[in-house]
């Protein structure tokens, strides 16, 4: 705690918005989406920055690999393909609604 004259100040330590997923967390589940072969738990990669399902994967985008609007993507890493994007949350905070279909099938999923 700071004392400012007769100001306190307590420090807080930020916590995520409750709409978003923090990066690293184990786990992630994606359900609903029309491609059905995106939905499932996804596990976080250190190695490569994203969550991982076989050849899908959700990953944070700062504008230079999908869509310089987009920031979170579902993709299929194995033809480089967009399936779902998000423009919401922060390198460090992937949404959980608000997804939009690109080449994947309606409807966009939902994460949890």
């Amino acid at each position: 705690m700071f004392h400012l004259g007769f100001i306190s100040v307590r420090p807080t330590i930020p916590t995520p918005p409750s709409d978003t997923i923090p990066t690293e967390t184990a786990t992630v589940t994606v359900s609903g989406a029309g491609t059905s072969a995106v939905n499932g738990d996804y596990s976080w990669s250190a190695g490569n920055s994203r969550w991982e399902k076989g050849d899908y994967a959700i990953l944070y985008d700062s504008g230079m690999q999908y869509d310089m609007d987009a920031k979170w993507w579902i993709a299929d890493t194995s033809v480089t393909s967009g399936l779902y994007n998000n423009e919401g949350g922060d390198s460090g905070n992937c949404p959980k609604e608000g997804w939009t279909a690109q080449a994947g099938d309606n409807p966009a999923p939902t994460l949890a």
